[in-house]
């Protein structure tokens, strides 16, 4: 299930669209905005006569490649028009030629908090007094969790696996911020970590964990860590929801459900933002484990990951 193909919703009436200053970045904006995924938006550059594989729309949105070839300059042309795009939109950011290189999640815009967190406000005051990293420093490559709920439909705890890389010289930290029902999580490093400072905000629900790092990372390098989040008693979400402001190459949710407390539905969901519209959802089937799971592939900025329903 790639999440780079679901429909993404179109800007609300009267909103301006973003300037961008890079071509992937513009690119990335418009797709979404047009709602069509990368499967669609070949067929109506095939219809027009021009031909580029899924691959090189990939790399184009993600910013790993850039159109050199006369063909492919050609093509962005066609791109603009089948967007819906002014002319030069899209031509006009791309710069002389340059190396190929490795995903570069960074030339993504970063989401504002306030349209992935009601409290956006007690999010940065809490972010602000860890001096954490910023989104534009540290990117998030890899995030795998599994999540278990117990024989009374209750969450108990969640093992998060991420691998992220240094933007810059000297990360040797990061944050992460959960939010409970009634009060807060508690983070607990696991593997190749070690908990650093803790804040709760003022309603006692919304926590940021500091994880210190095993080491100091200079620019492009890369870290593996593990940590476990032990949910507030009682707390019976029926989610498993991850808030990306800035997309991530893999995304993997598992969720474990006891033989007493399997739900009749369980299904995969996205939204661009909080007061966005569901889009792409899919029944997710639970195996004979009672194991439910999604992979997530070049996922969008947004909220993503699984429901599920009881009788």
């Amino acid at each position: 299930m790639r999440l780079s193909s679901f429909p993404l919703p179109a800007p609300r009436a009267g909103e301006a669209p973003t300037v961008l200053e890079n071509f992937p970045a513009a690119l990335n904006d418009a797709i979404e905005r047009s709602g069509l995924s990368l499967d669609s938006l070949q067929r109506r550059l095939a219809q027009r006569g021009v031909r580029v594989s899924l691959s090189t729309l990939s790399y184009w949105r993600r910013g790993r490649s850039q159109p050199e070839r006369r063909e492919s300059l050609a093509a962005v042309g066609v791109l603009e028009e089948v967007l819906g795009l002014p002319r030069q939109t899209l031509l006009g950011l791309l710069g002389p030629r340059r190396p190929r290189g490795r995903w570069l999640s960074r030339t993504f815009p970063v989401r504002p908090l306030d349209t992935l967190w009601e409290d956006a406000a007690t999010l940065t005051g809490l972010l602000e007094t860890l001096g954490a990293p910023t989104e534009e420093q540290l990117t998030y490559l890899s995030l795998q969790e599994t999540h278990s709920v117990d024989e009374h439909g209750v969450d108990g705890a969640s093992t998060v696996r991420a691998v992220i890389r240094a933007e810059v010289d000297g990360v040797d930290r990061c944050a992460v911020t959960y939010l409970g029902e009634g009060a807060a999580p508690v983070v607990a490093p696991r593997r190749s970590c070690r908990l650093g400072r803790n804040r709760v905000g003022p309603d006692g629900q919304l926590v940021v964990t500091e994880l210190i790092l095993d080491r100091m990372l200079r620019t492009g390098d890369t870290a593996v860590l593990e940590y476990e989040v032990v949910w507030p008693a009682g707390q019976a979400s029926a989610s498993r929801l991850h808030r990306f402001r800035r997309p991530v190459r893999e995304y993997v949710a598992q969720v474990e459900f006891h033989r007493d407390a399997v739900p009749s539905r369980c299904f995969q969901t996205y939204r661009h933002g909080l007061w966005s519209a569901e889009v792409g959802r899919q029944d997710v089937w639970i195996g004979a484990f009672r194991t439910a799971h999604l992979v997530a592939l070049d996922v969008p900025a947004g909220i993503v990951g699984l429901r599920w329903e009881w009788n």
